[in-house]
């Protein structure tokens, strides 16, 4: 999702499967379908995969062209923004392979509930300041997991 056209519509689309189990069980079962329908460029080449963050556990998805510079941000920005005893998974994207992160659903969240900037902060746009350290950082080929406590 290179365009800000498509993380509108990938904003949307975790929206929709938060309101609707069999959307998001079909969004699980043919995630390239999915956002091909929802109007997401998606390369004909790449795979796609379902990432579902939980209270225990979260994912972010970094670029394809992600470089030293842009990982030290995003982990600077976990030390403020994940609430503590919170595994987080640091994915790569790439030509071949697509991950989709659907962020936990908000408490309290209803349809239509969010404003736009809420929704982008929660589905990767923005964070949440709560400080927290990182214990540790385990890199096991393009998947990086942090322990943050």
């Amino acid at each position: 999702m290179s365009s800000d056209r498509d993380k509108v519509l990938f904003q949307e689309l975790v929206a929709k499967a938060w309101e609707d189990d069999a959307f998001l069980k079909s969004l699980v079962a043919n995630p390239k379908q999915a956002l091909k329908d929802a109007g997401i460029s998606v390369s004909d080449s790449a795979t796609v995969e379902v990432l579902q963050d939980t209270a225990s556990e979260a994912h972010v998805a970094l670029p394809v062209n992600c470089d030293d510079k842009y990982l030290s941000e995003v982990m600077g920005r976990l030390k403020k923004a994940l609430p503590l005893k919170r595994k987080v998974q640091l994915v790569q994207n790439t030509d071949q392979k697509m991950y989709c992160v659907i962020p936990v659903k908000p408490e309290g969240y209803s349809a239509g509930s969010l404003s736009e900037d809420q929704l982008a902060s929660v589905s990767g746009g923005g964070n949440v300041v709560t400080n927290v350290t990182v214990e540790g950082v385990v890199v096991v080929g393009a998947v990086t997991t942090v322990v943050v406590t």
